[in-house]
């Protein structure tokens, strides 16, 4: 029962959720952009943890977008990571 309590407080506690278009993460959708219009997004990947020694890398990920027309986006996207290991392998 008081599990339910909890799961009821915190459900009305919680706070409205806004979606915004490309919500597949890294995946990259045919929807184009309307003409001038601009969208810029960034993703920040931490990893860690490993059974034996130590691990940890960073994926990061830069993109912007233009729209050249309705039916034309034109994109420029940088990537870089790292990667720190010790005894890991």
């Amino acid at each position: 029962m008081t599990k339910r309590i909890l799961g009821l407080v915190l459900l009305a506690a919680s706070t409205t959720a806004f979606a915004v278009e490309g919500g597949f993460g890294y995946a990259t959708t045919a929807d184009t952009l309307p003409e001038g219009k601009n969208d810029f997004s960034s993703f920040l990947t931490h990893r860690w943890d490993k059974t034996v020694g130590s691990y940890n890398a960073n994926d990061l990920l830069l993109r912007w977008e233009h729209g050249v027309t309705d039916k034309l986006t034109s994109e420029v996207a940088i990537e870089a990571f790292s990667l720190r290991a010790t005894n890991a392998f």
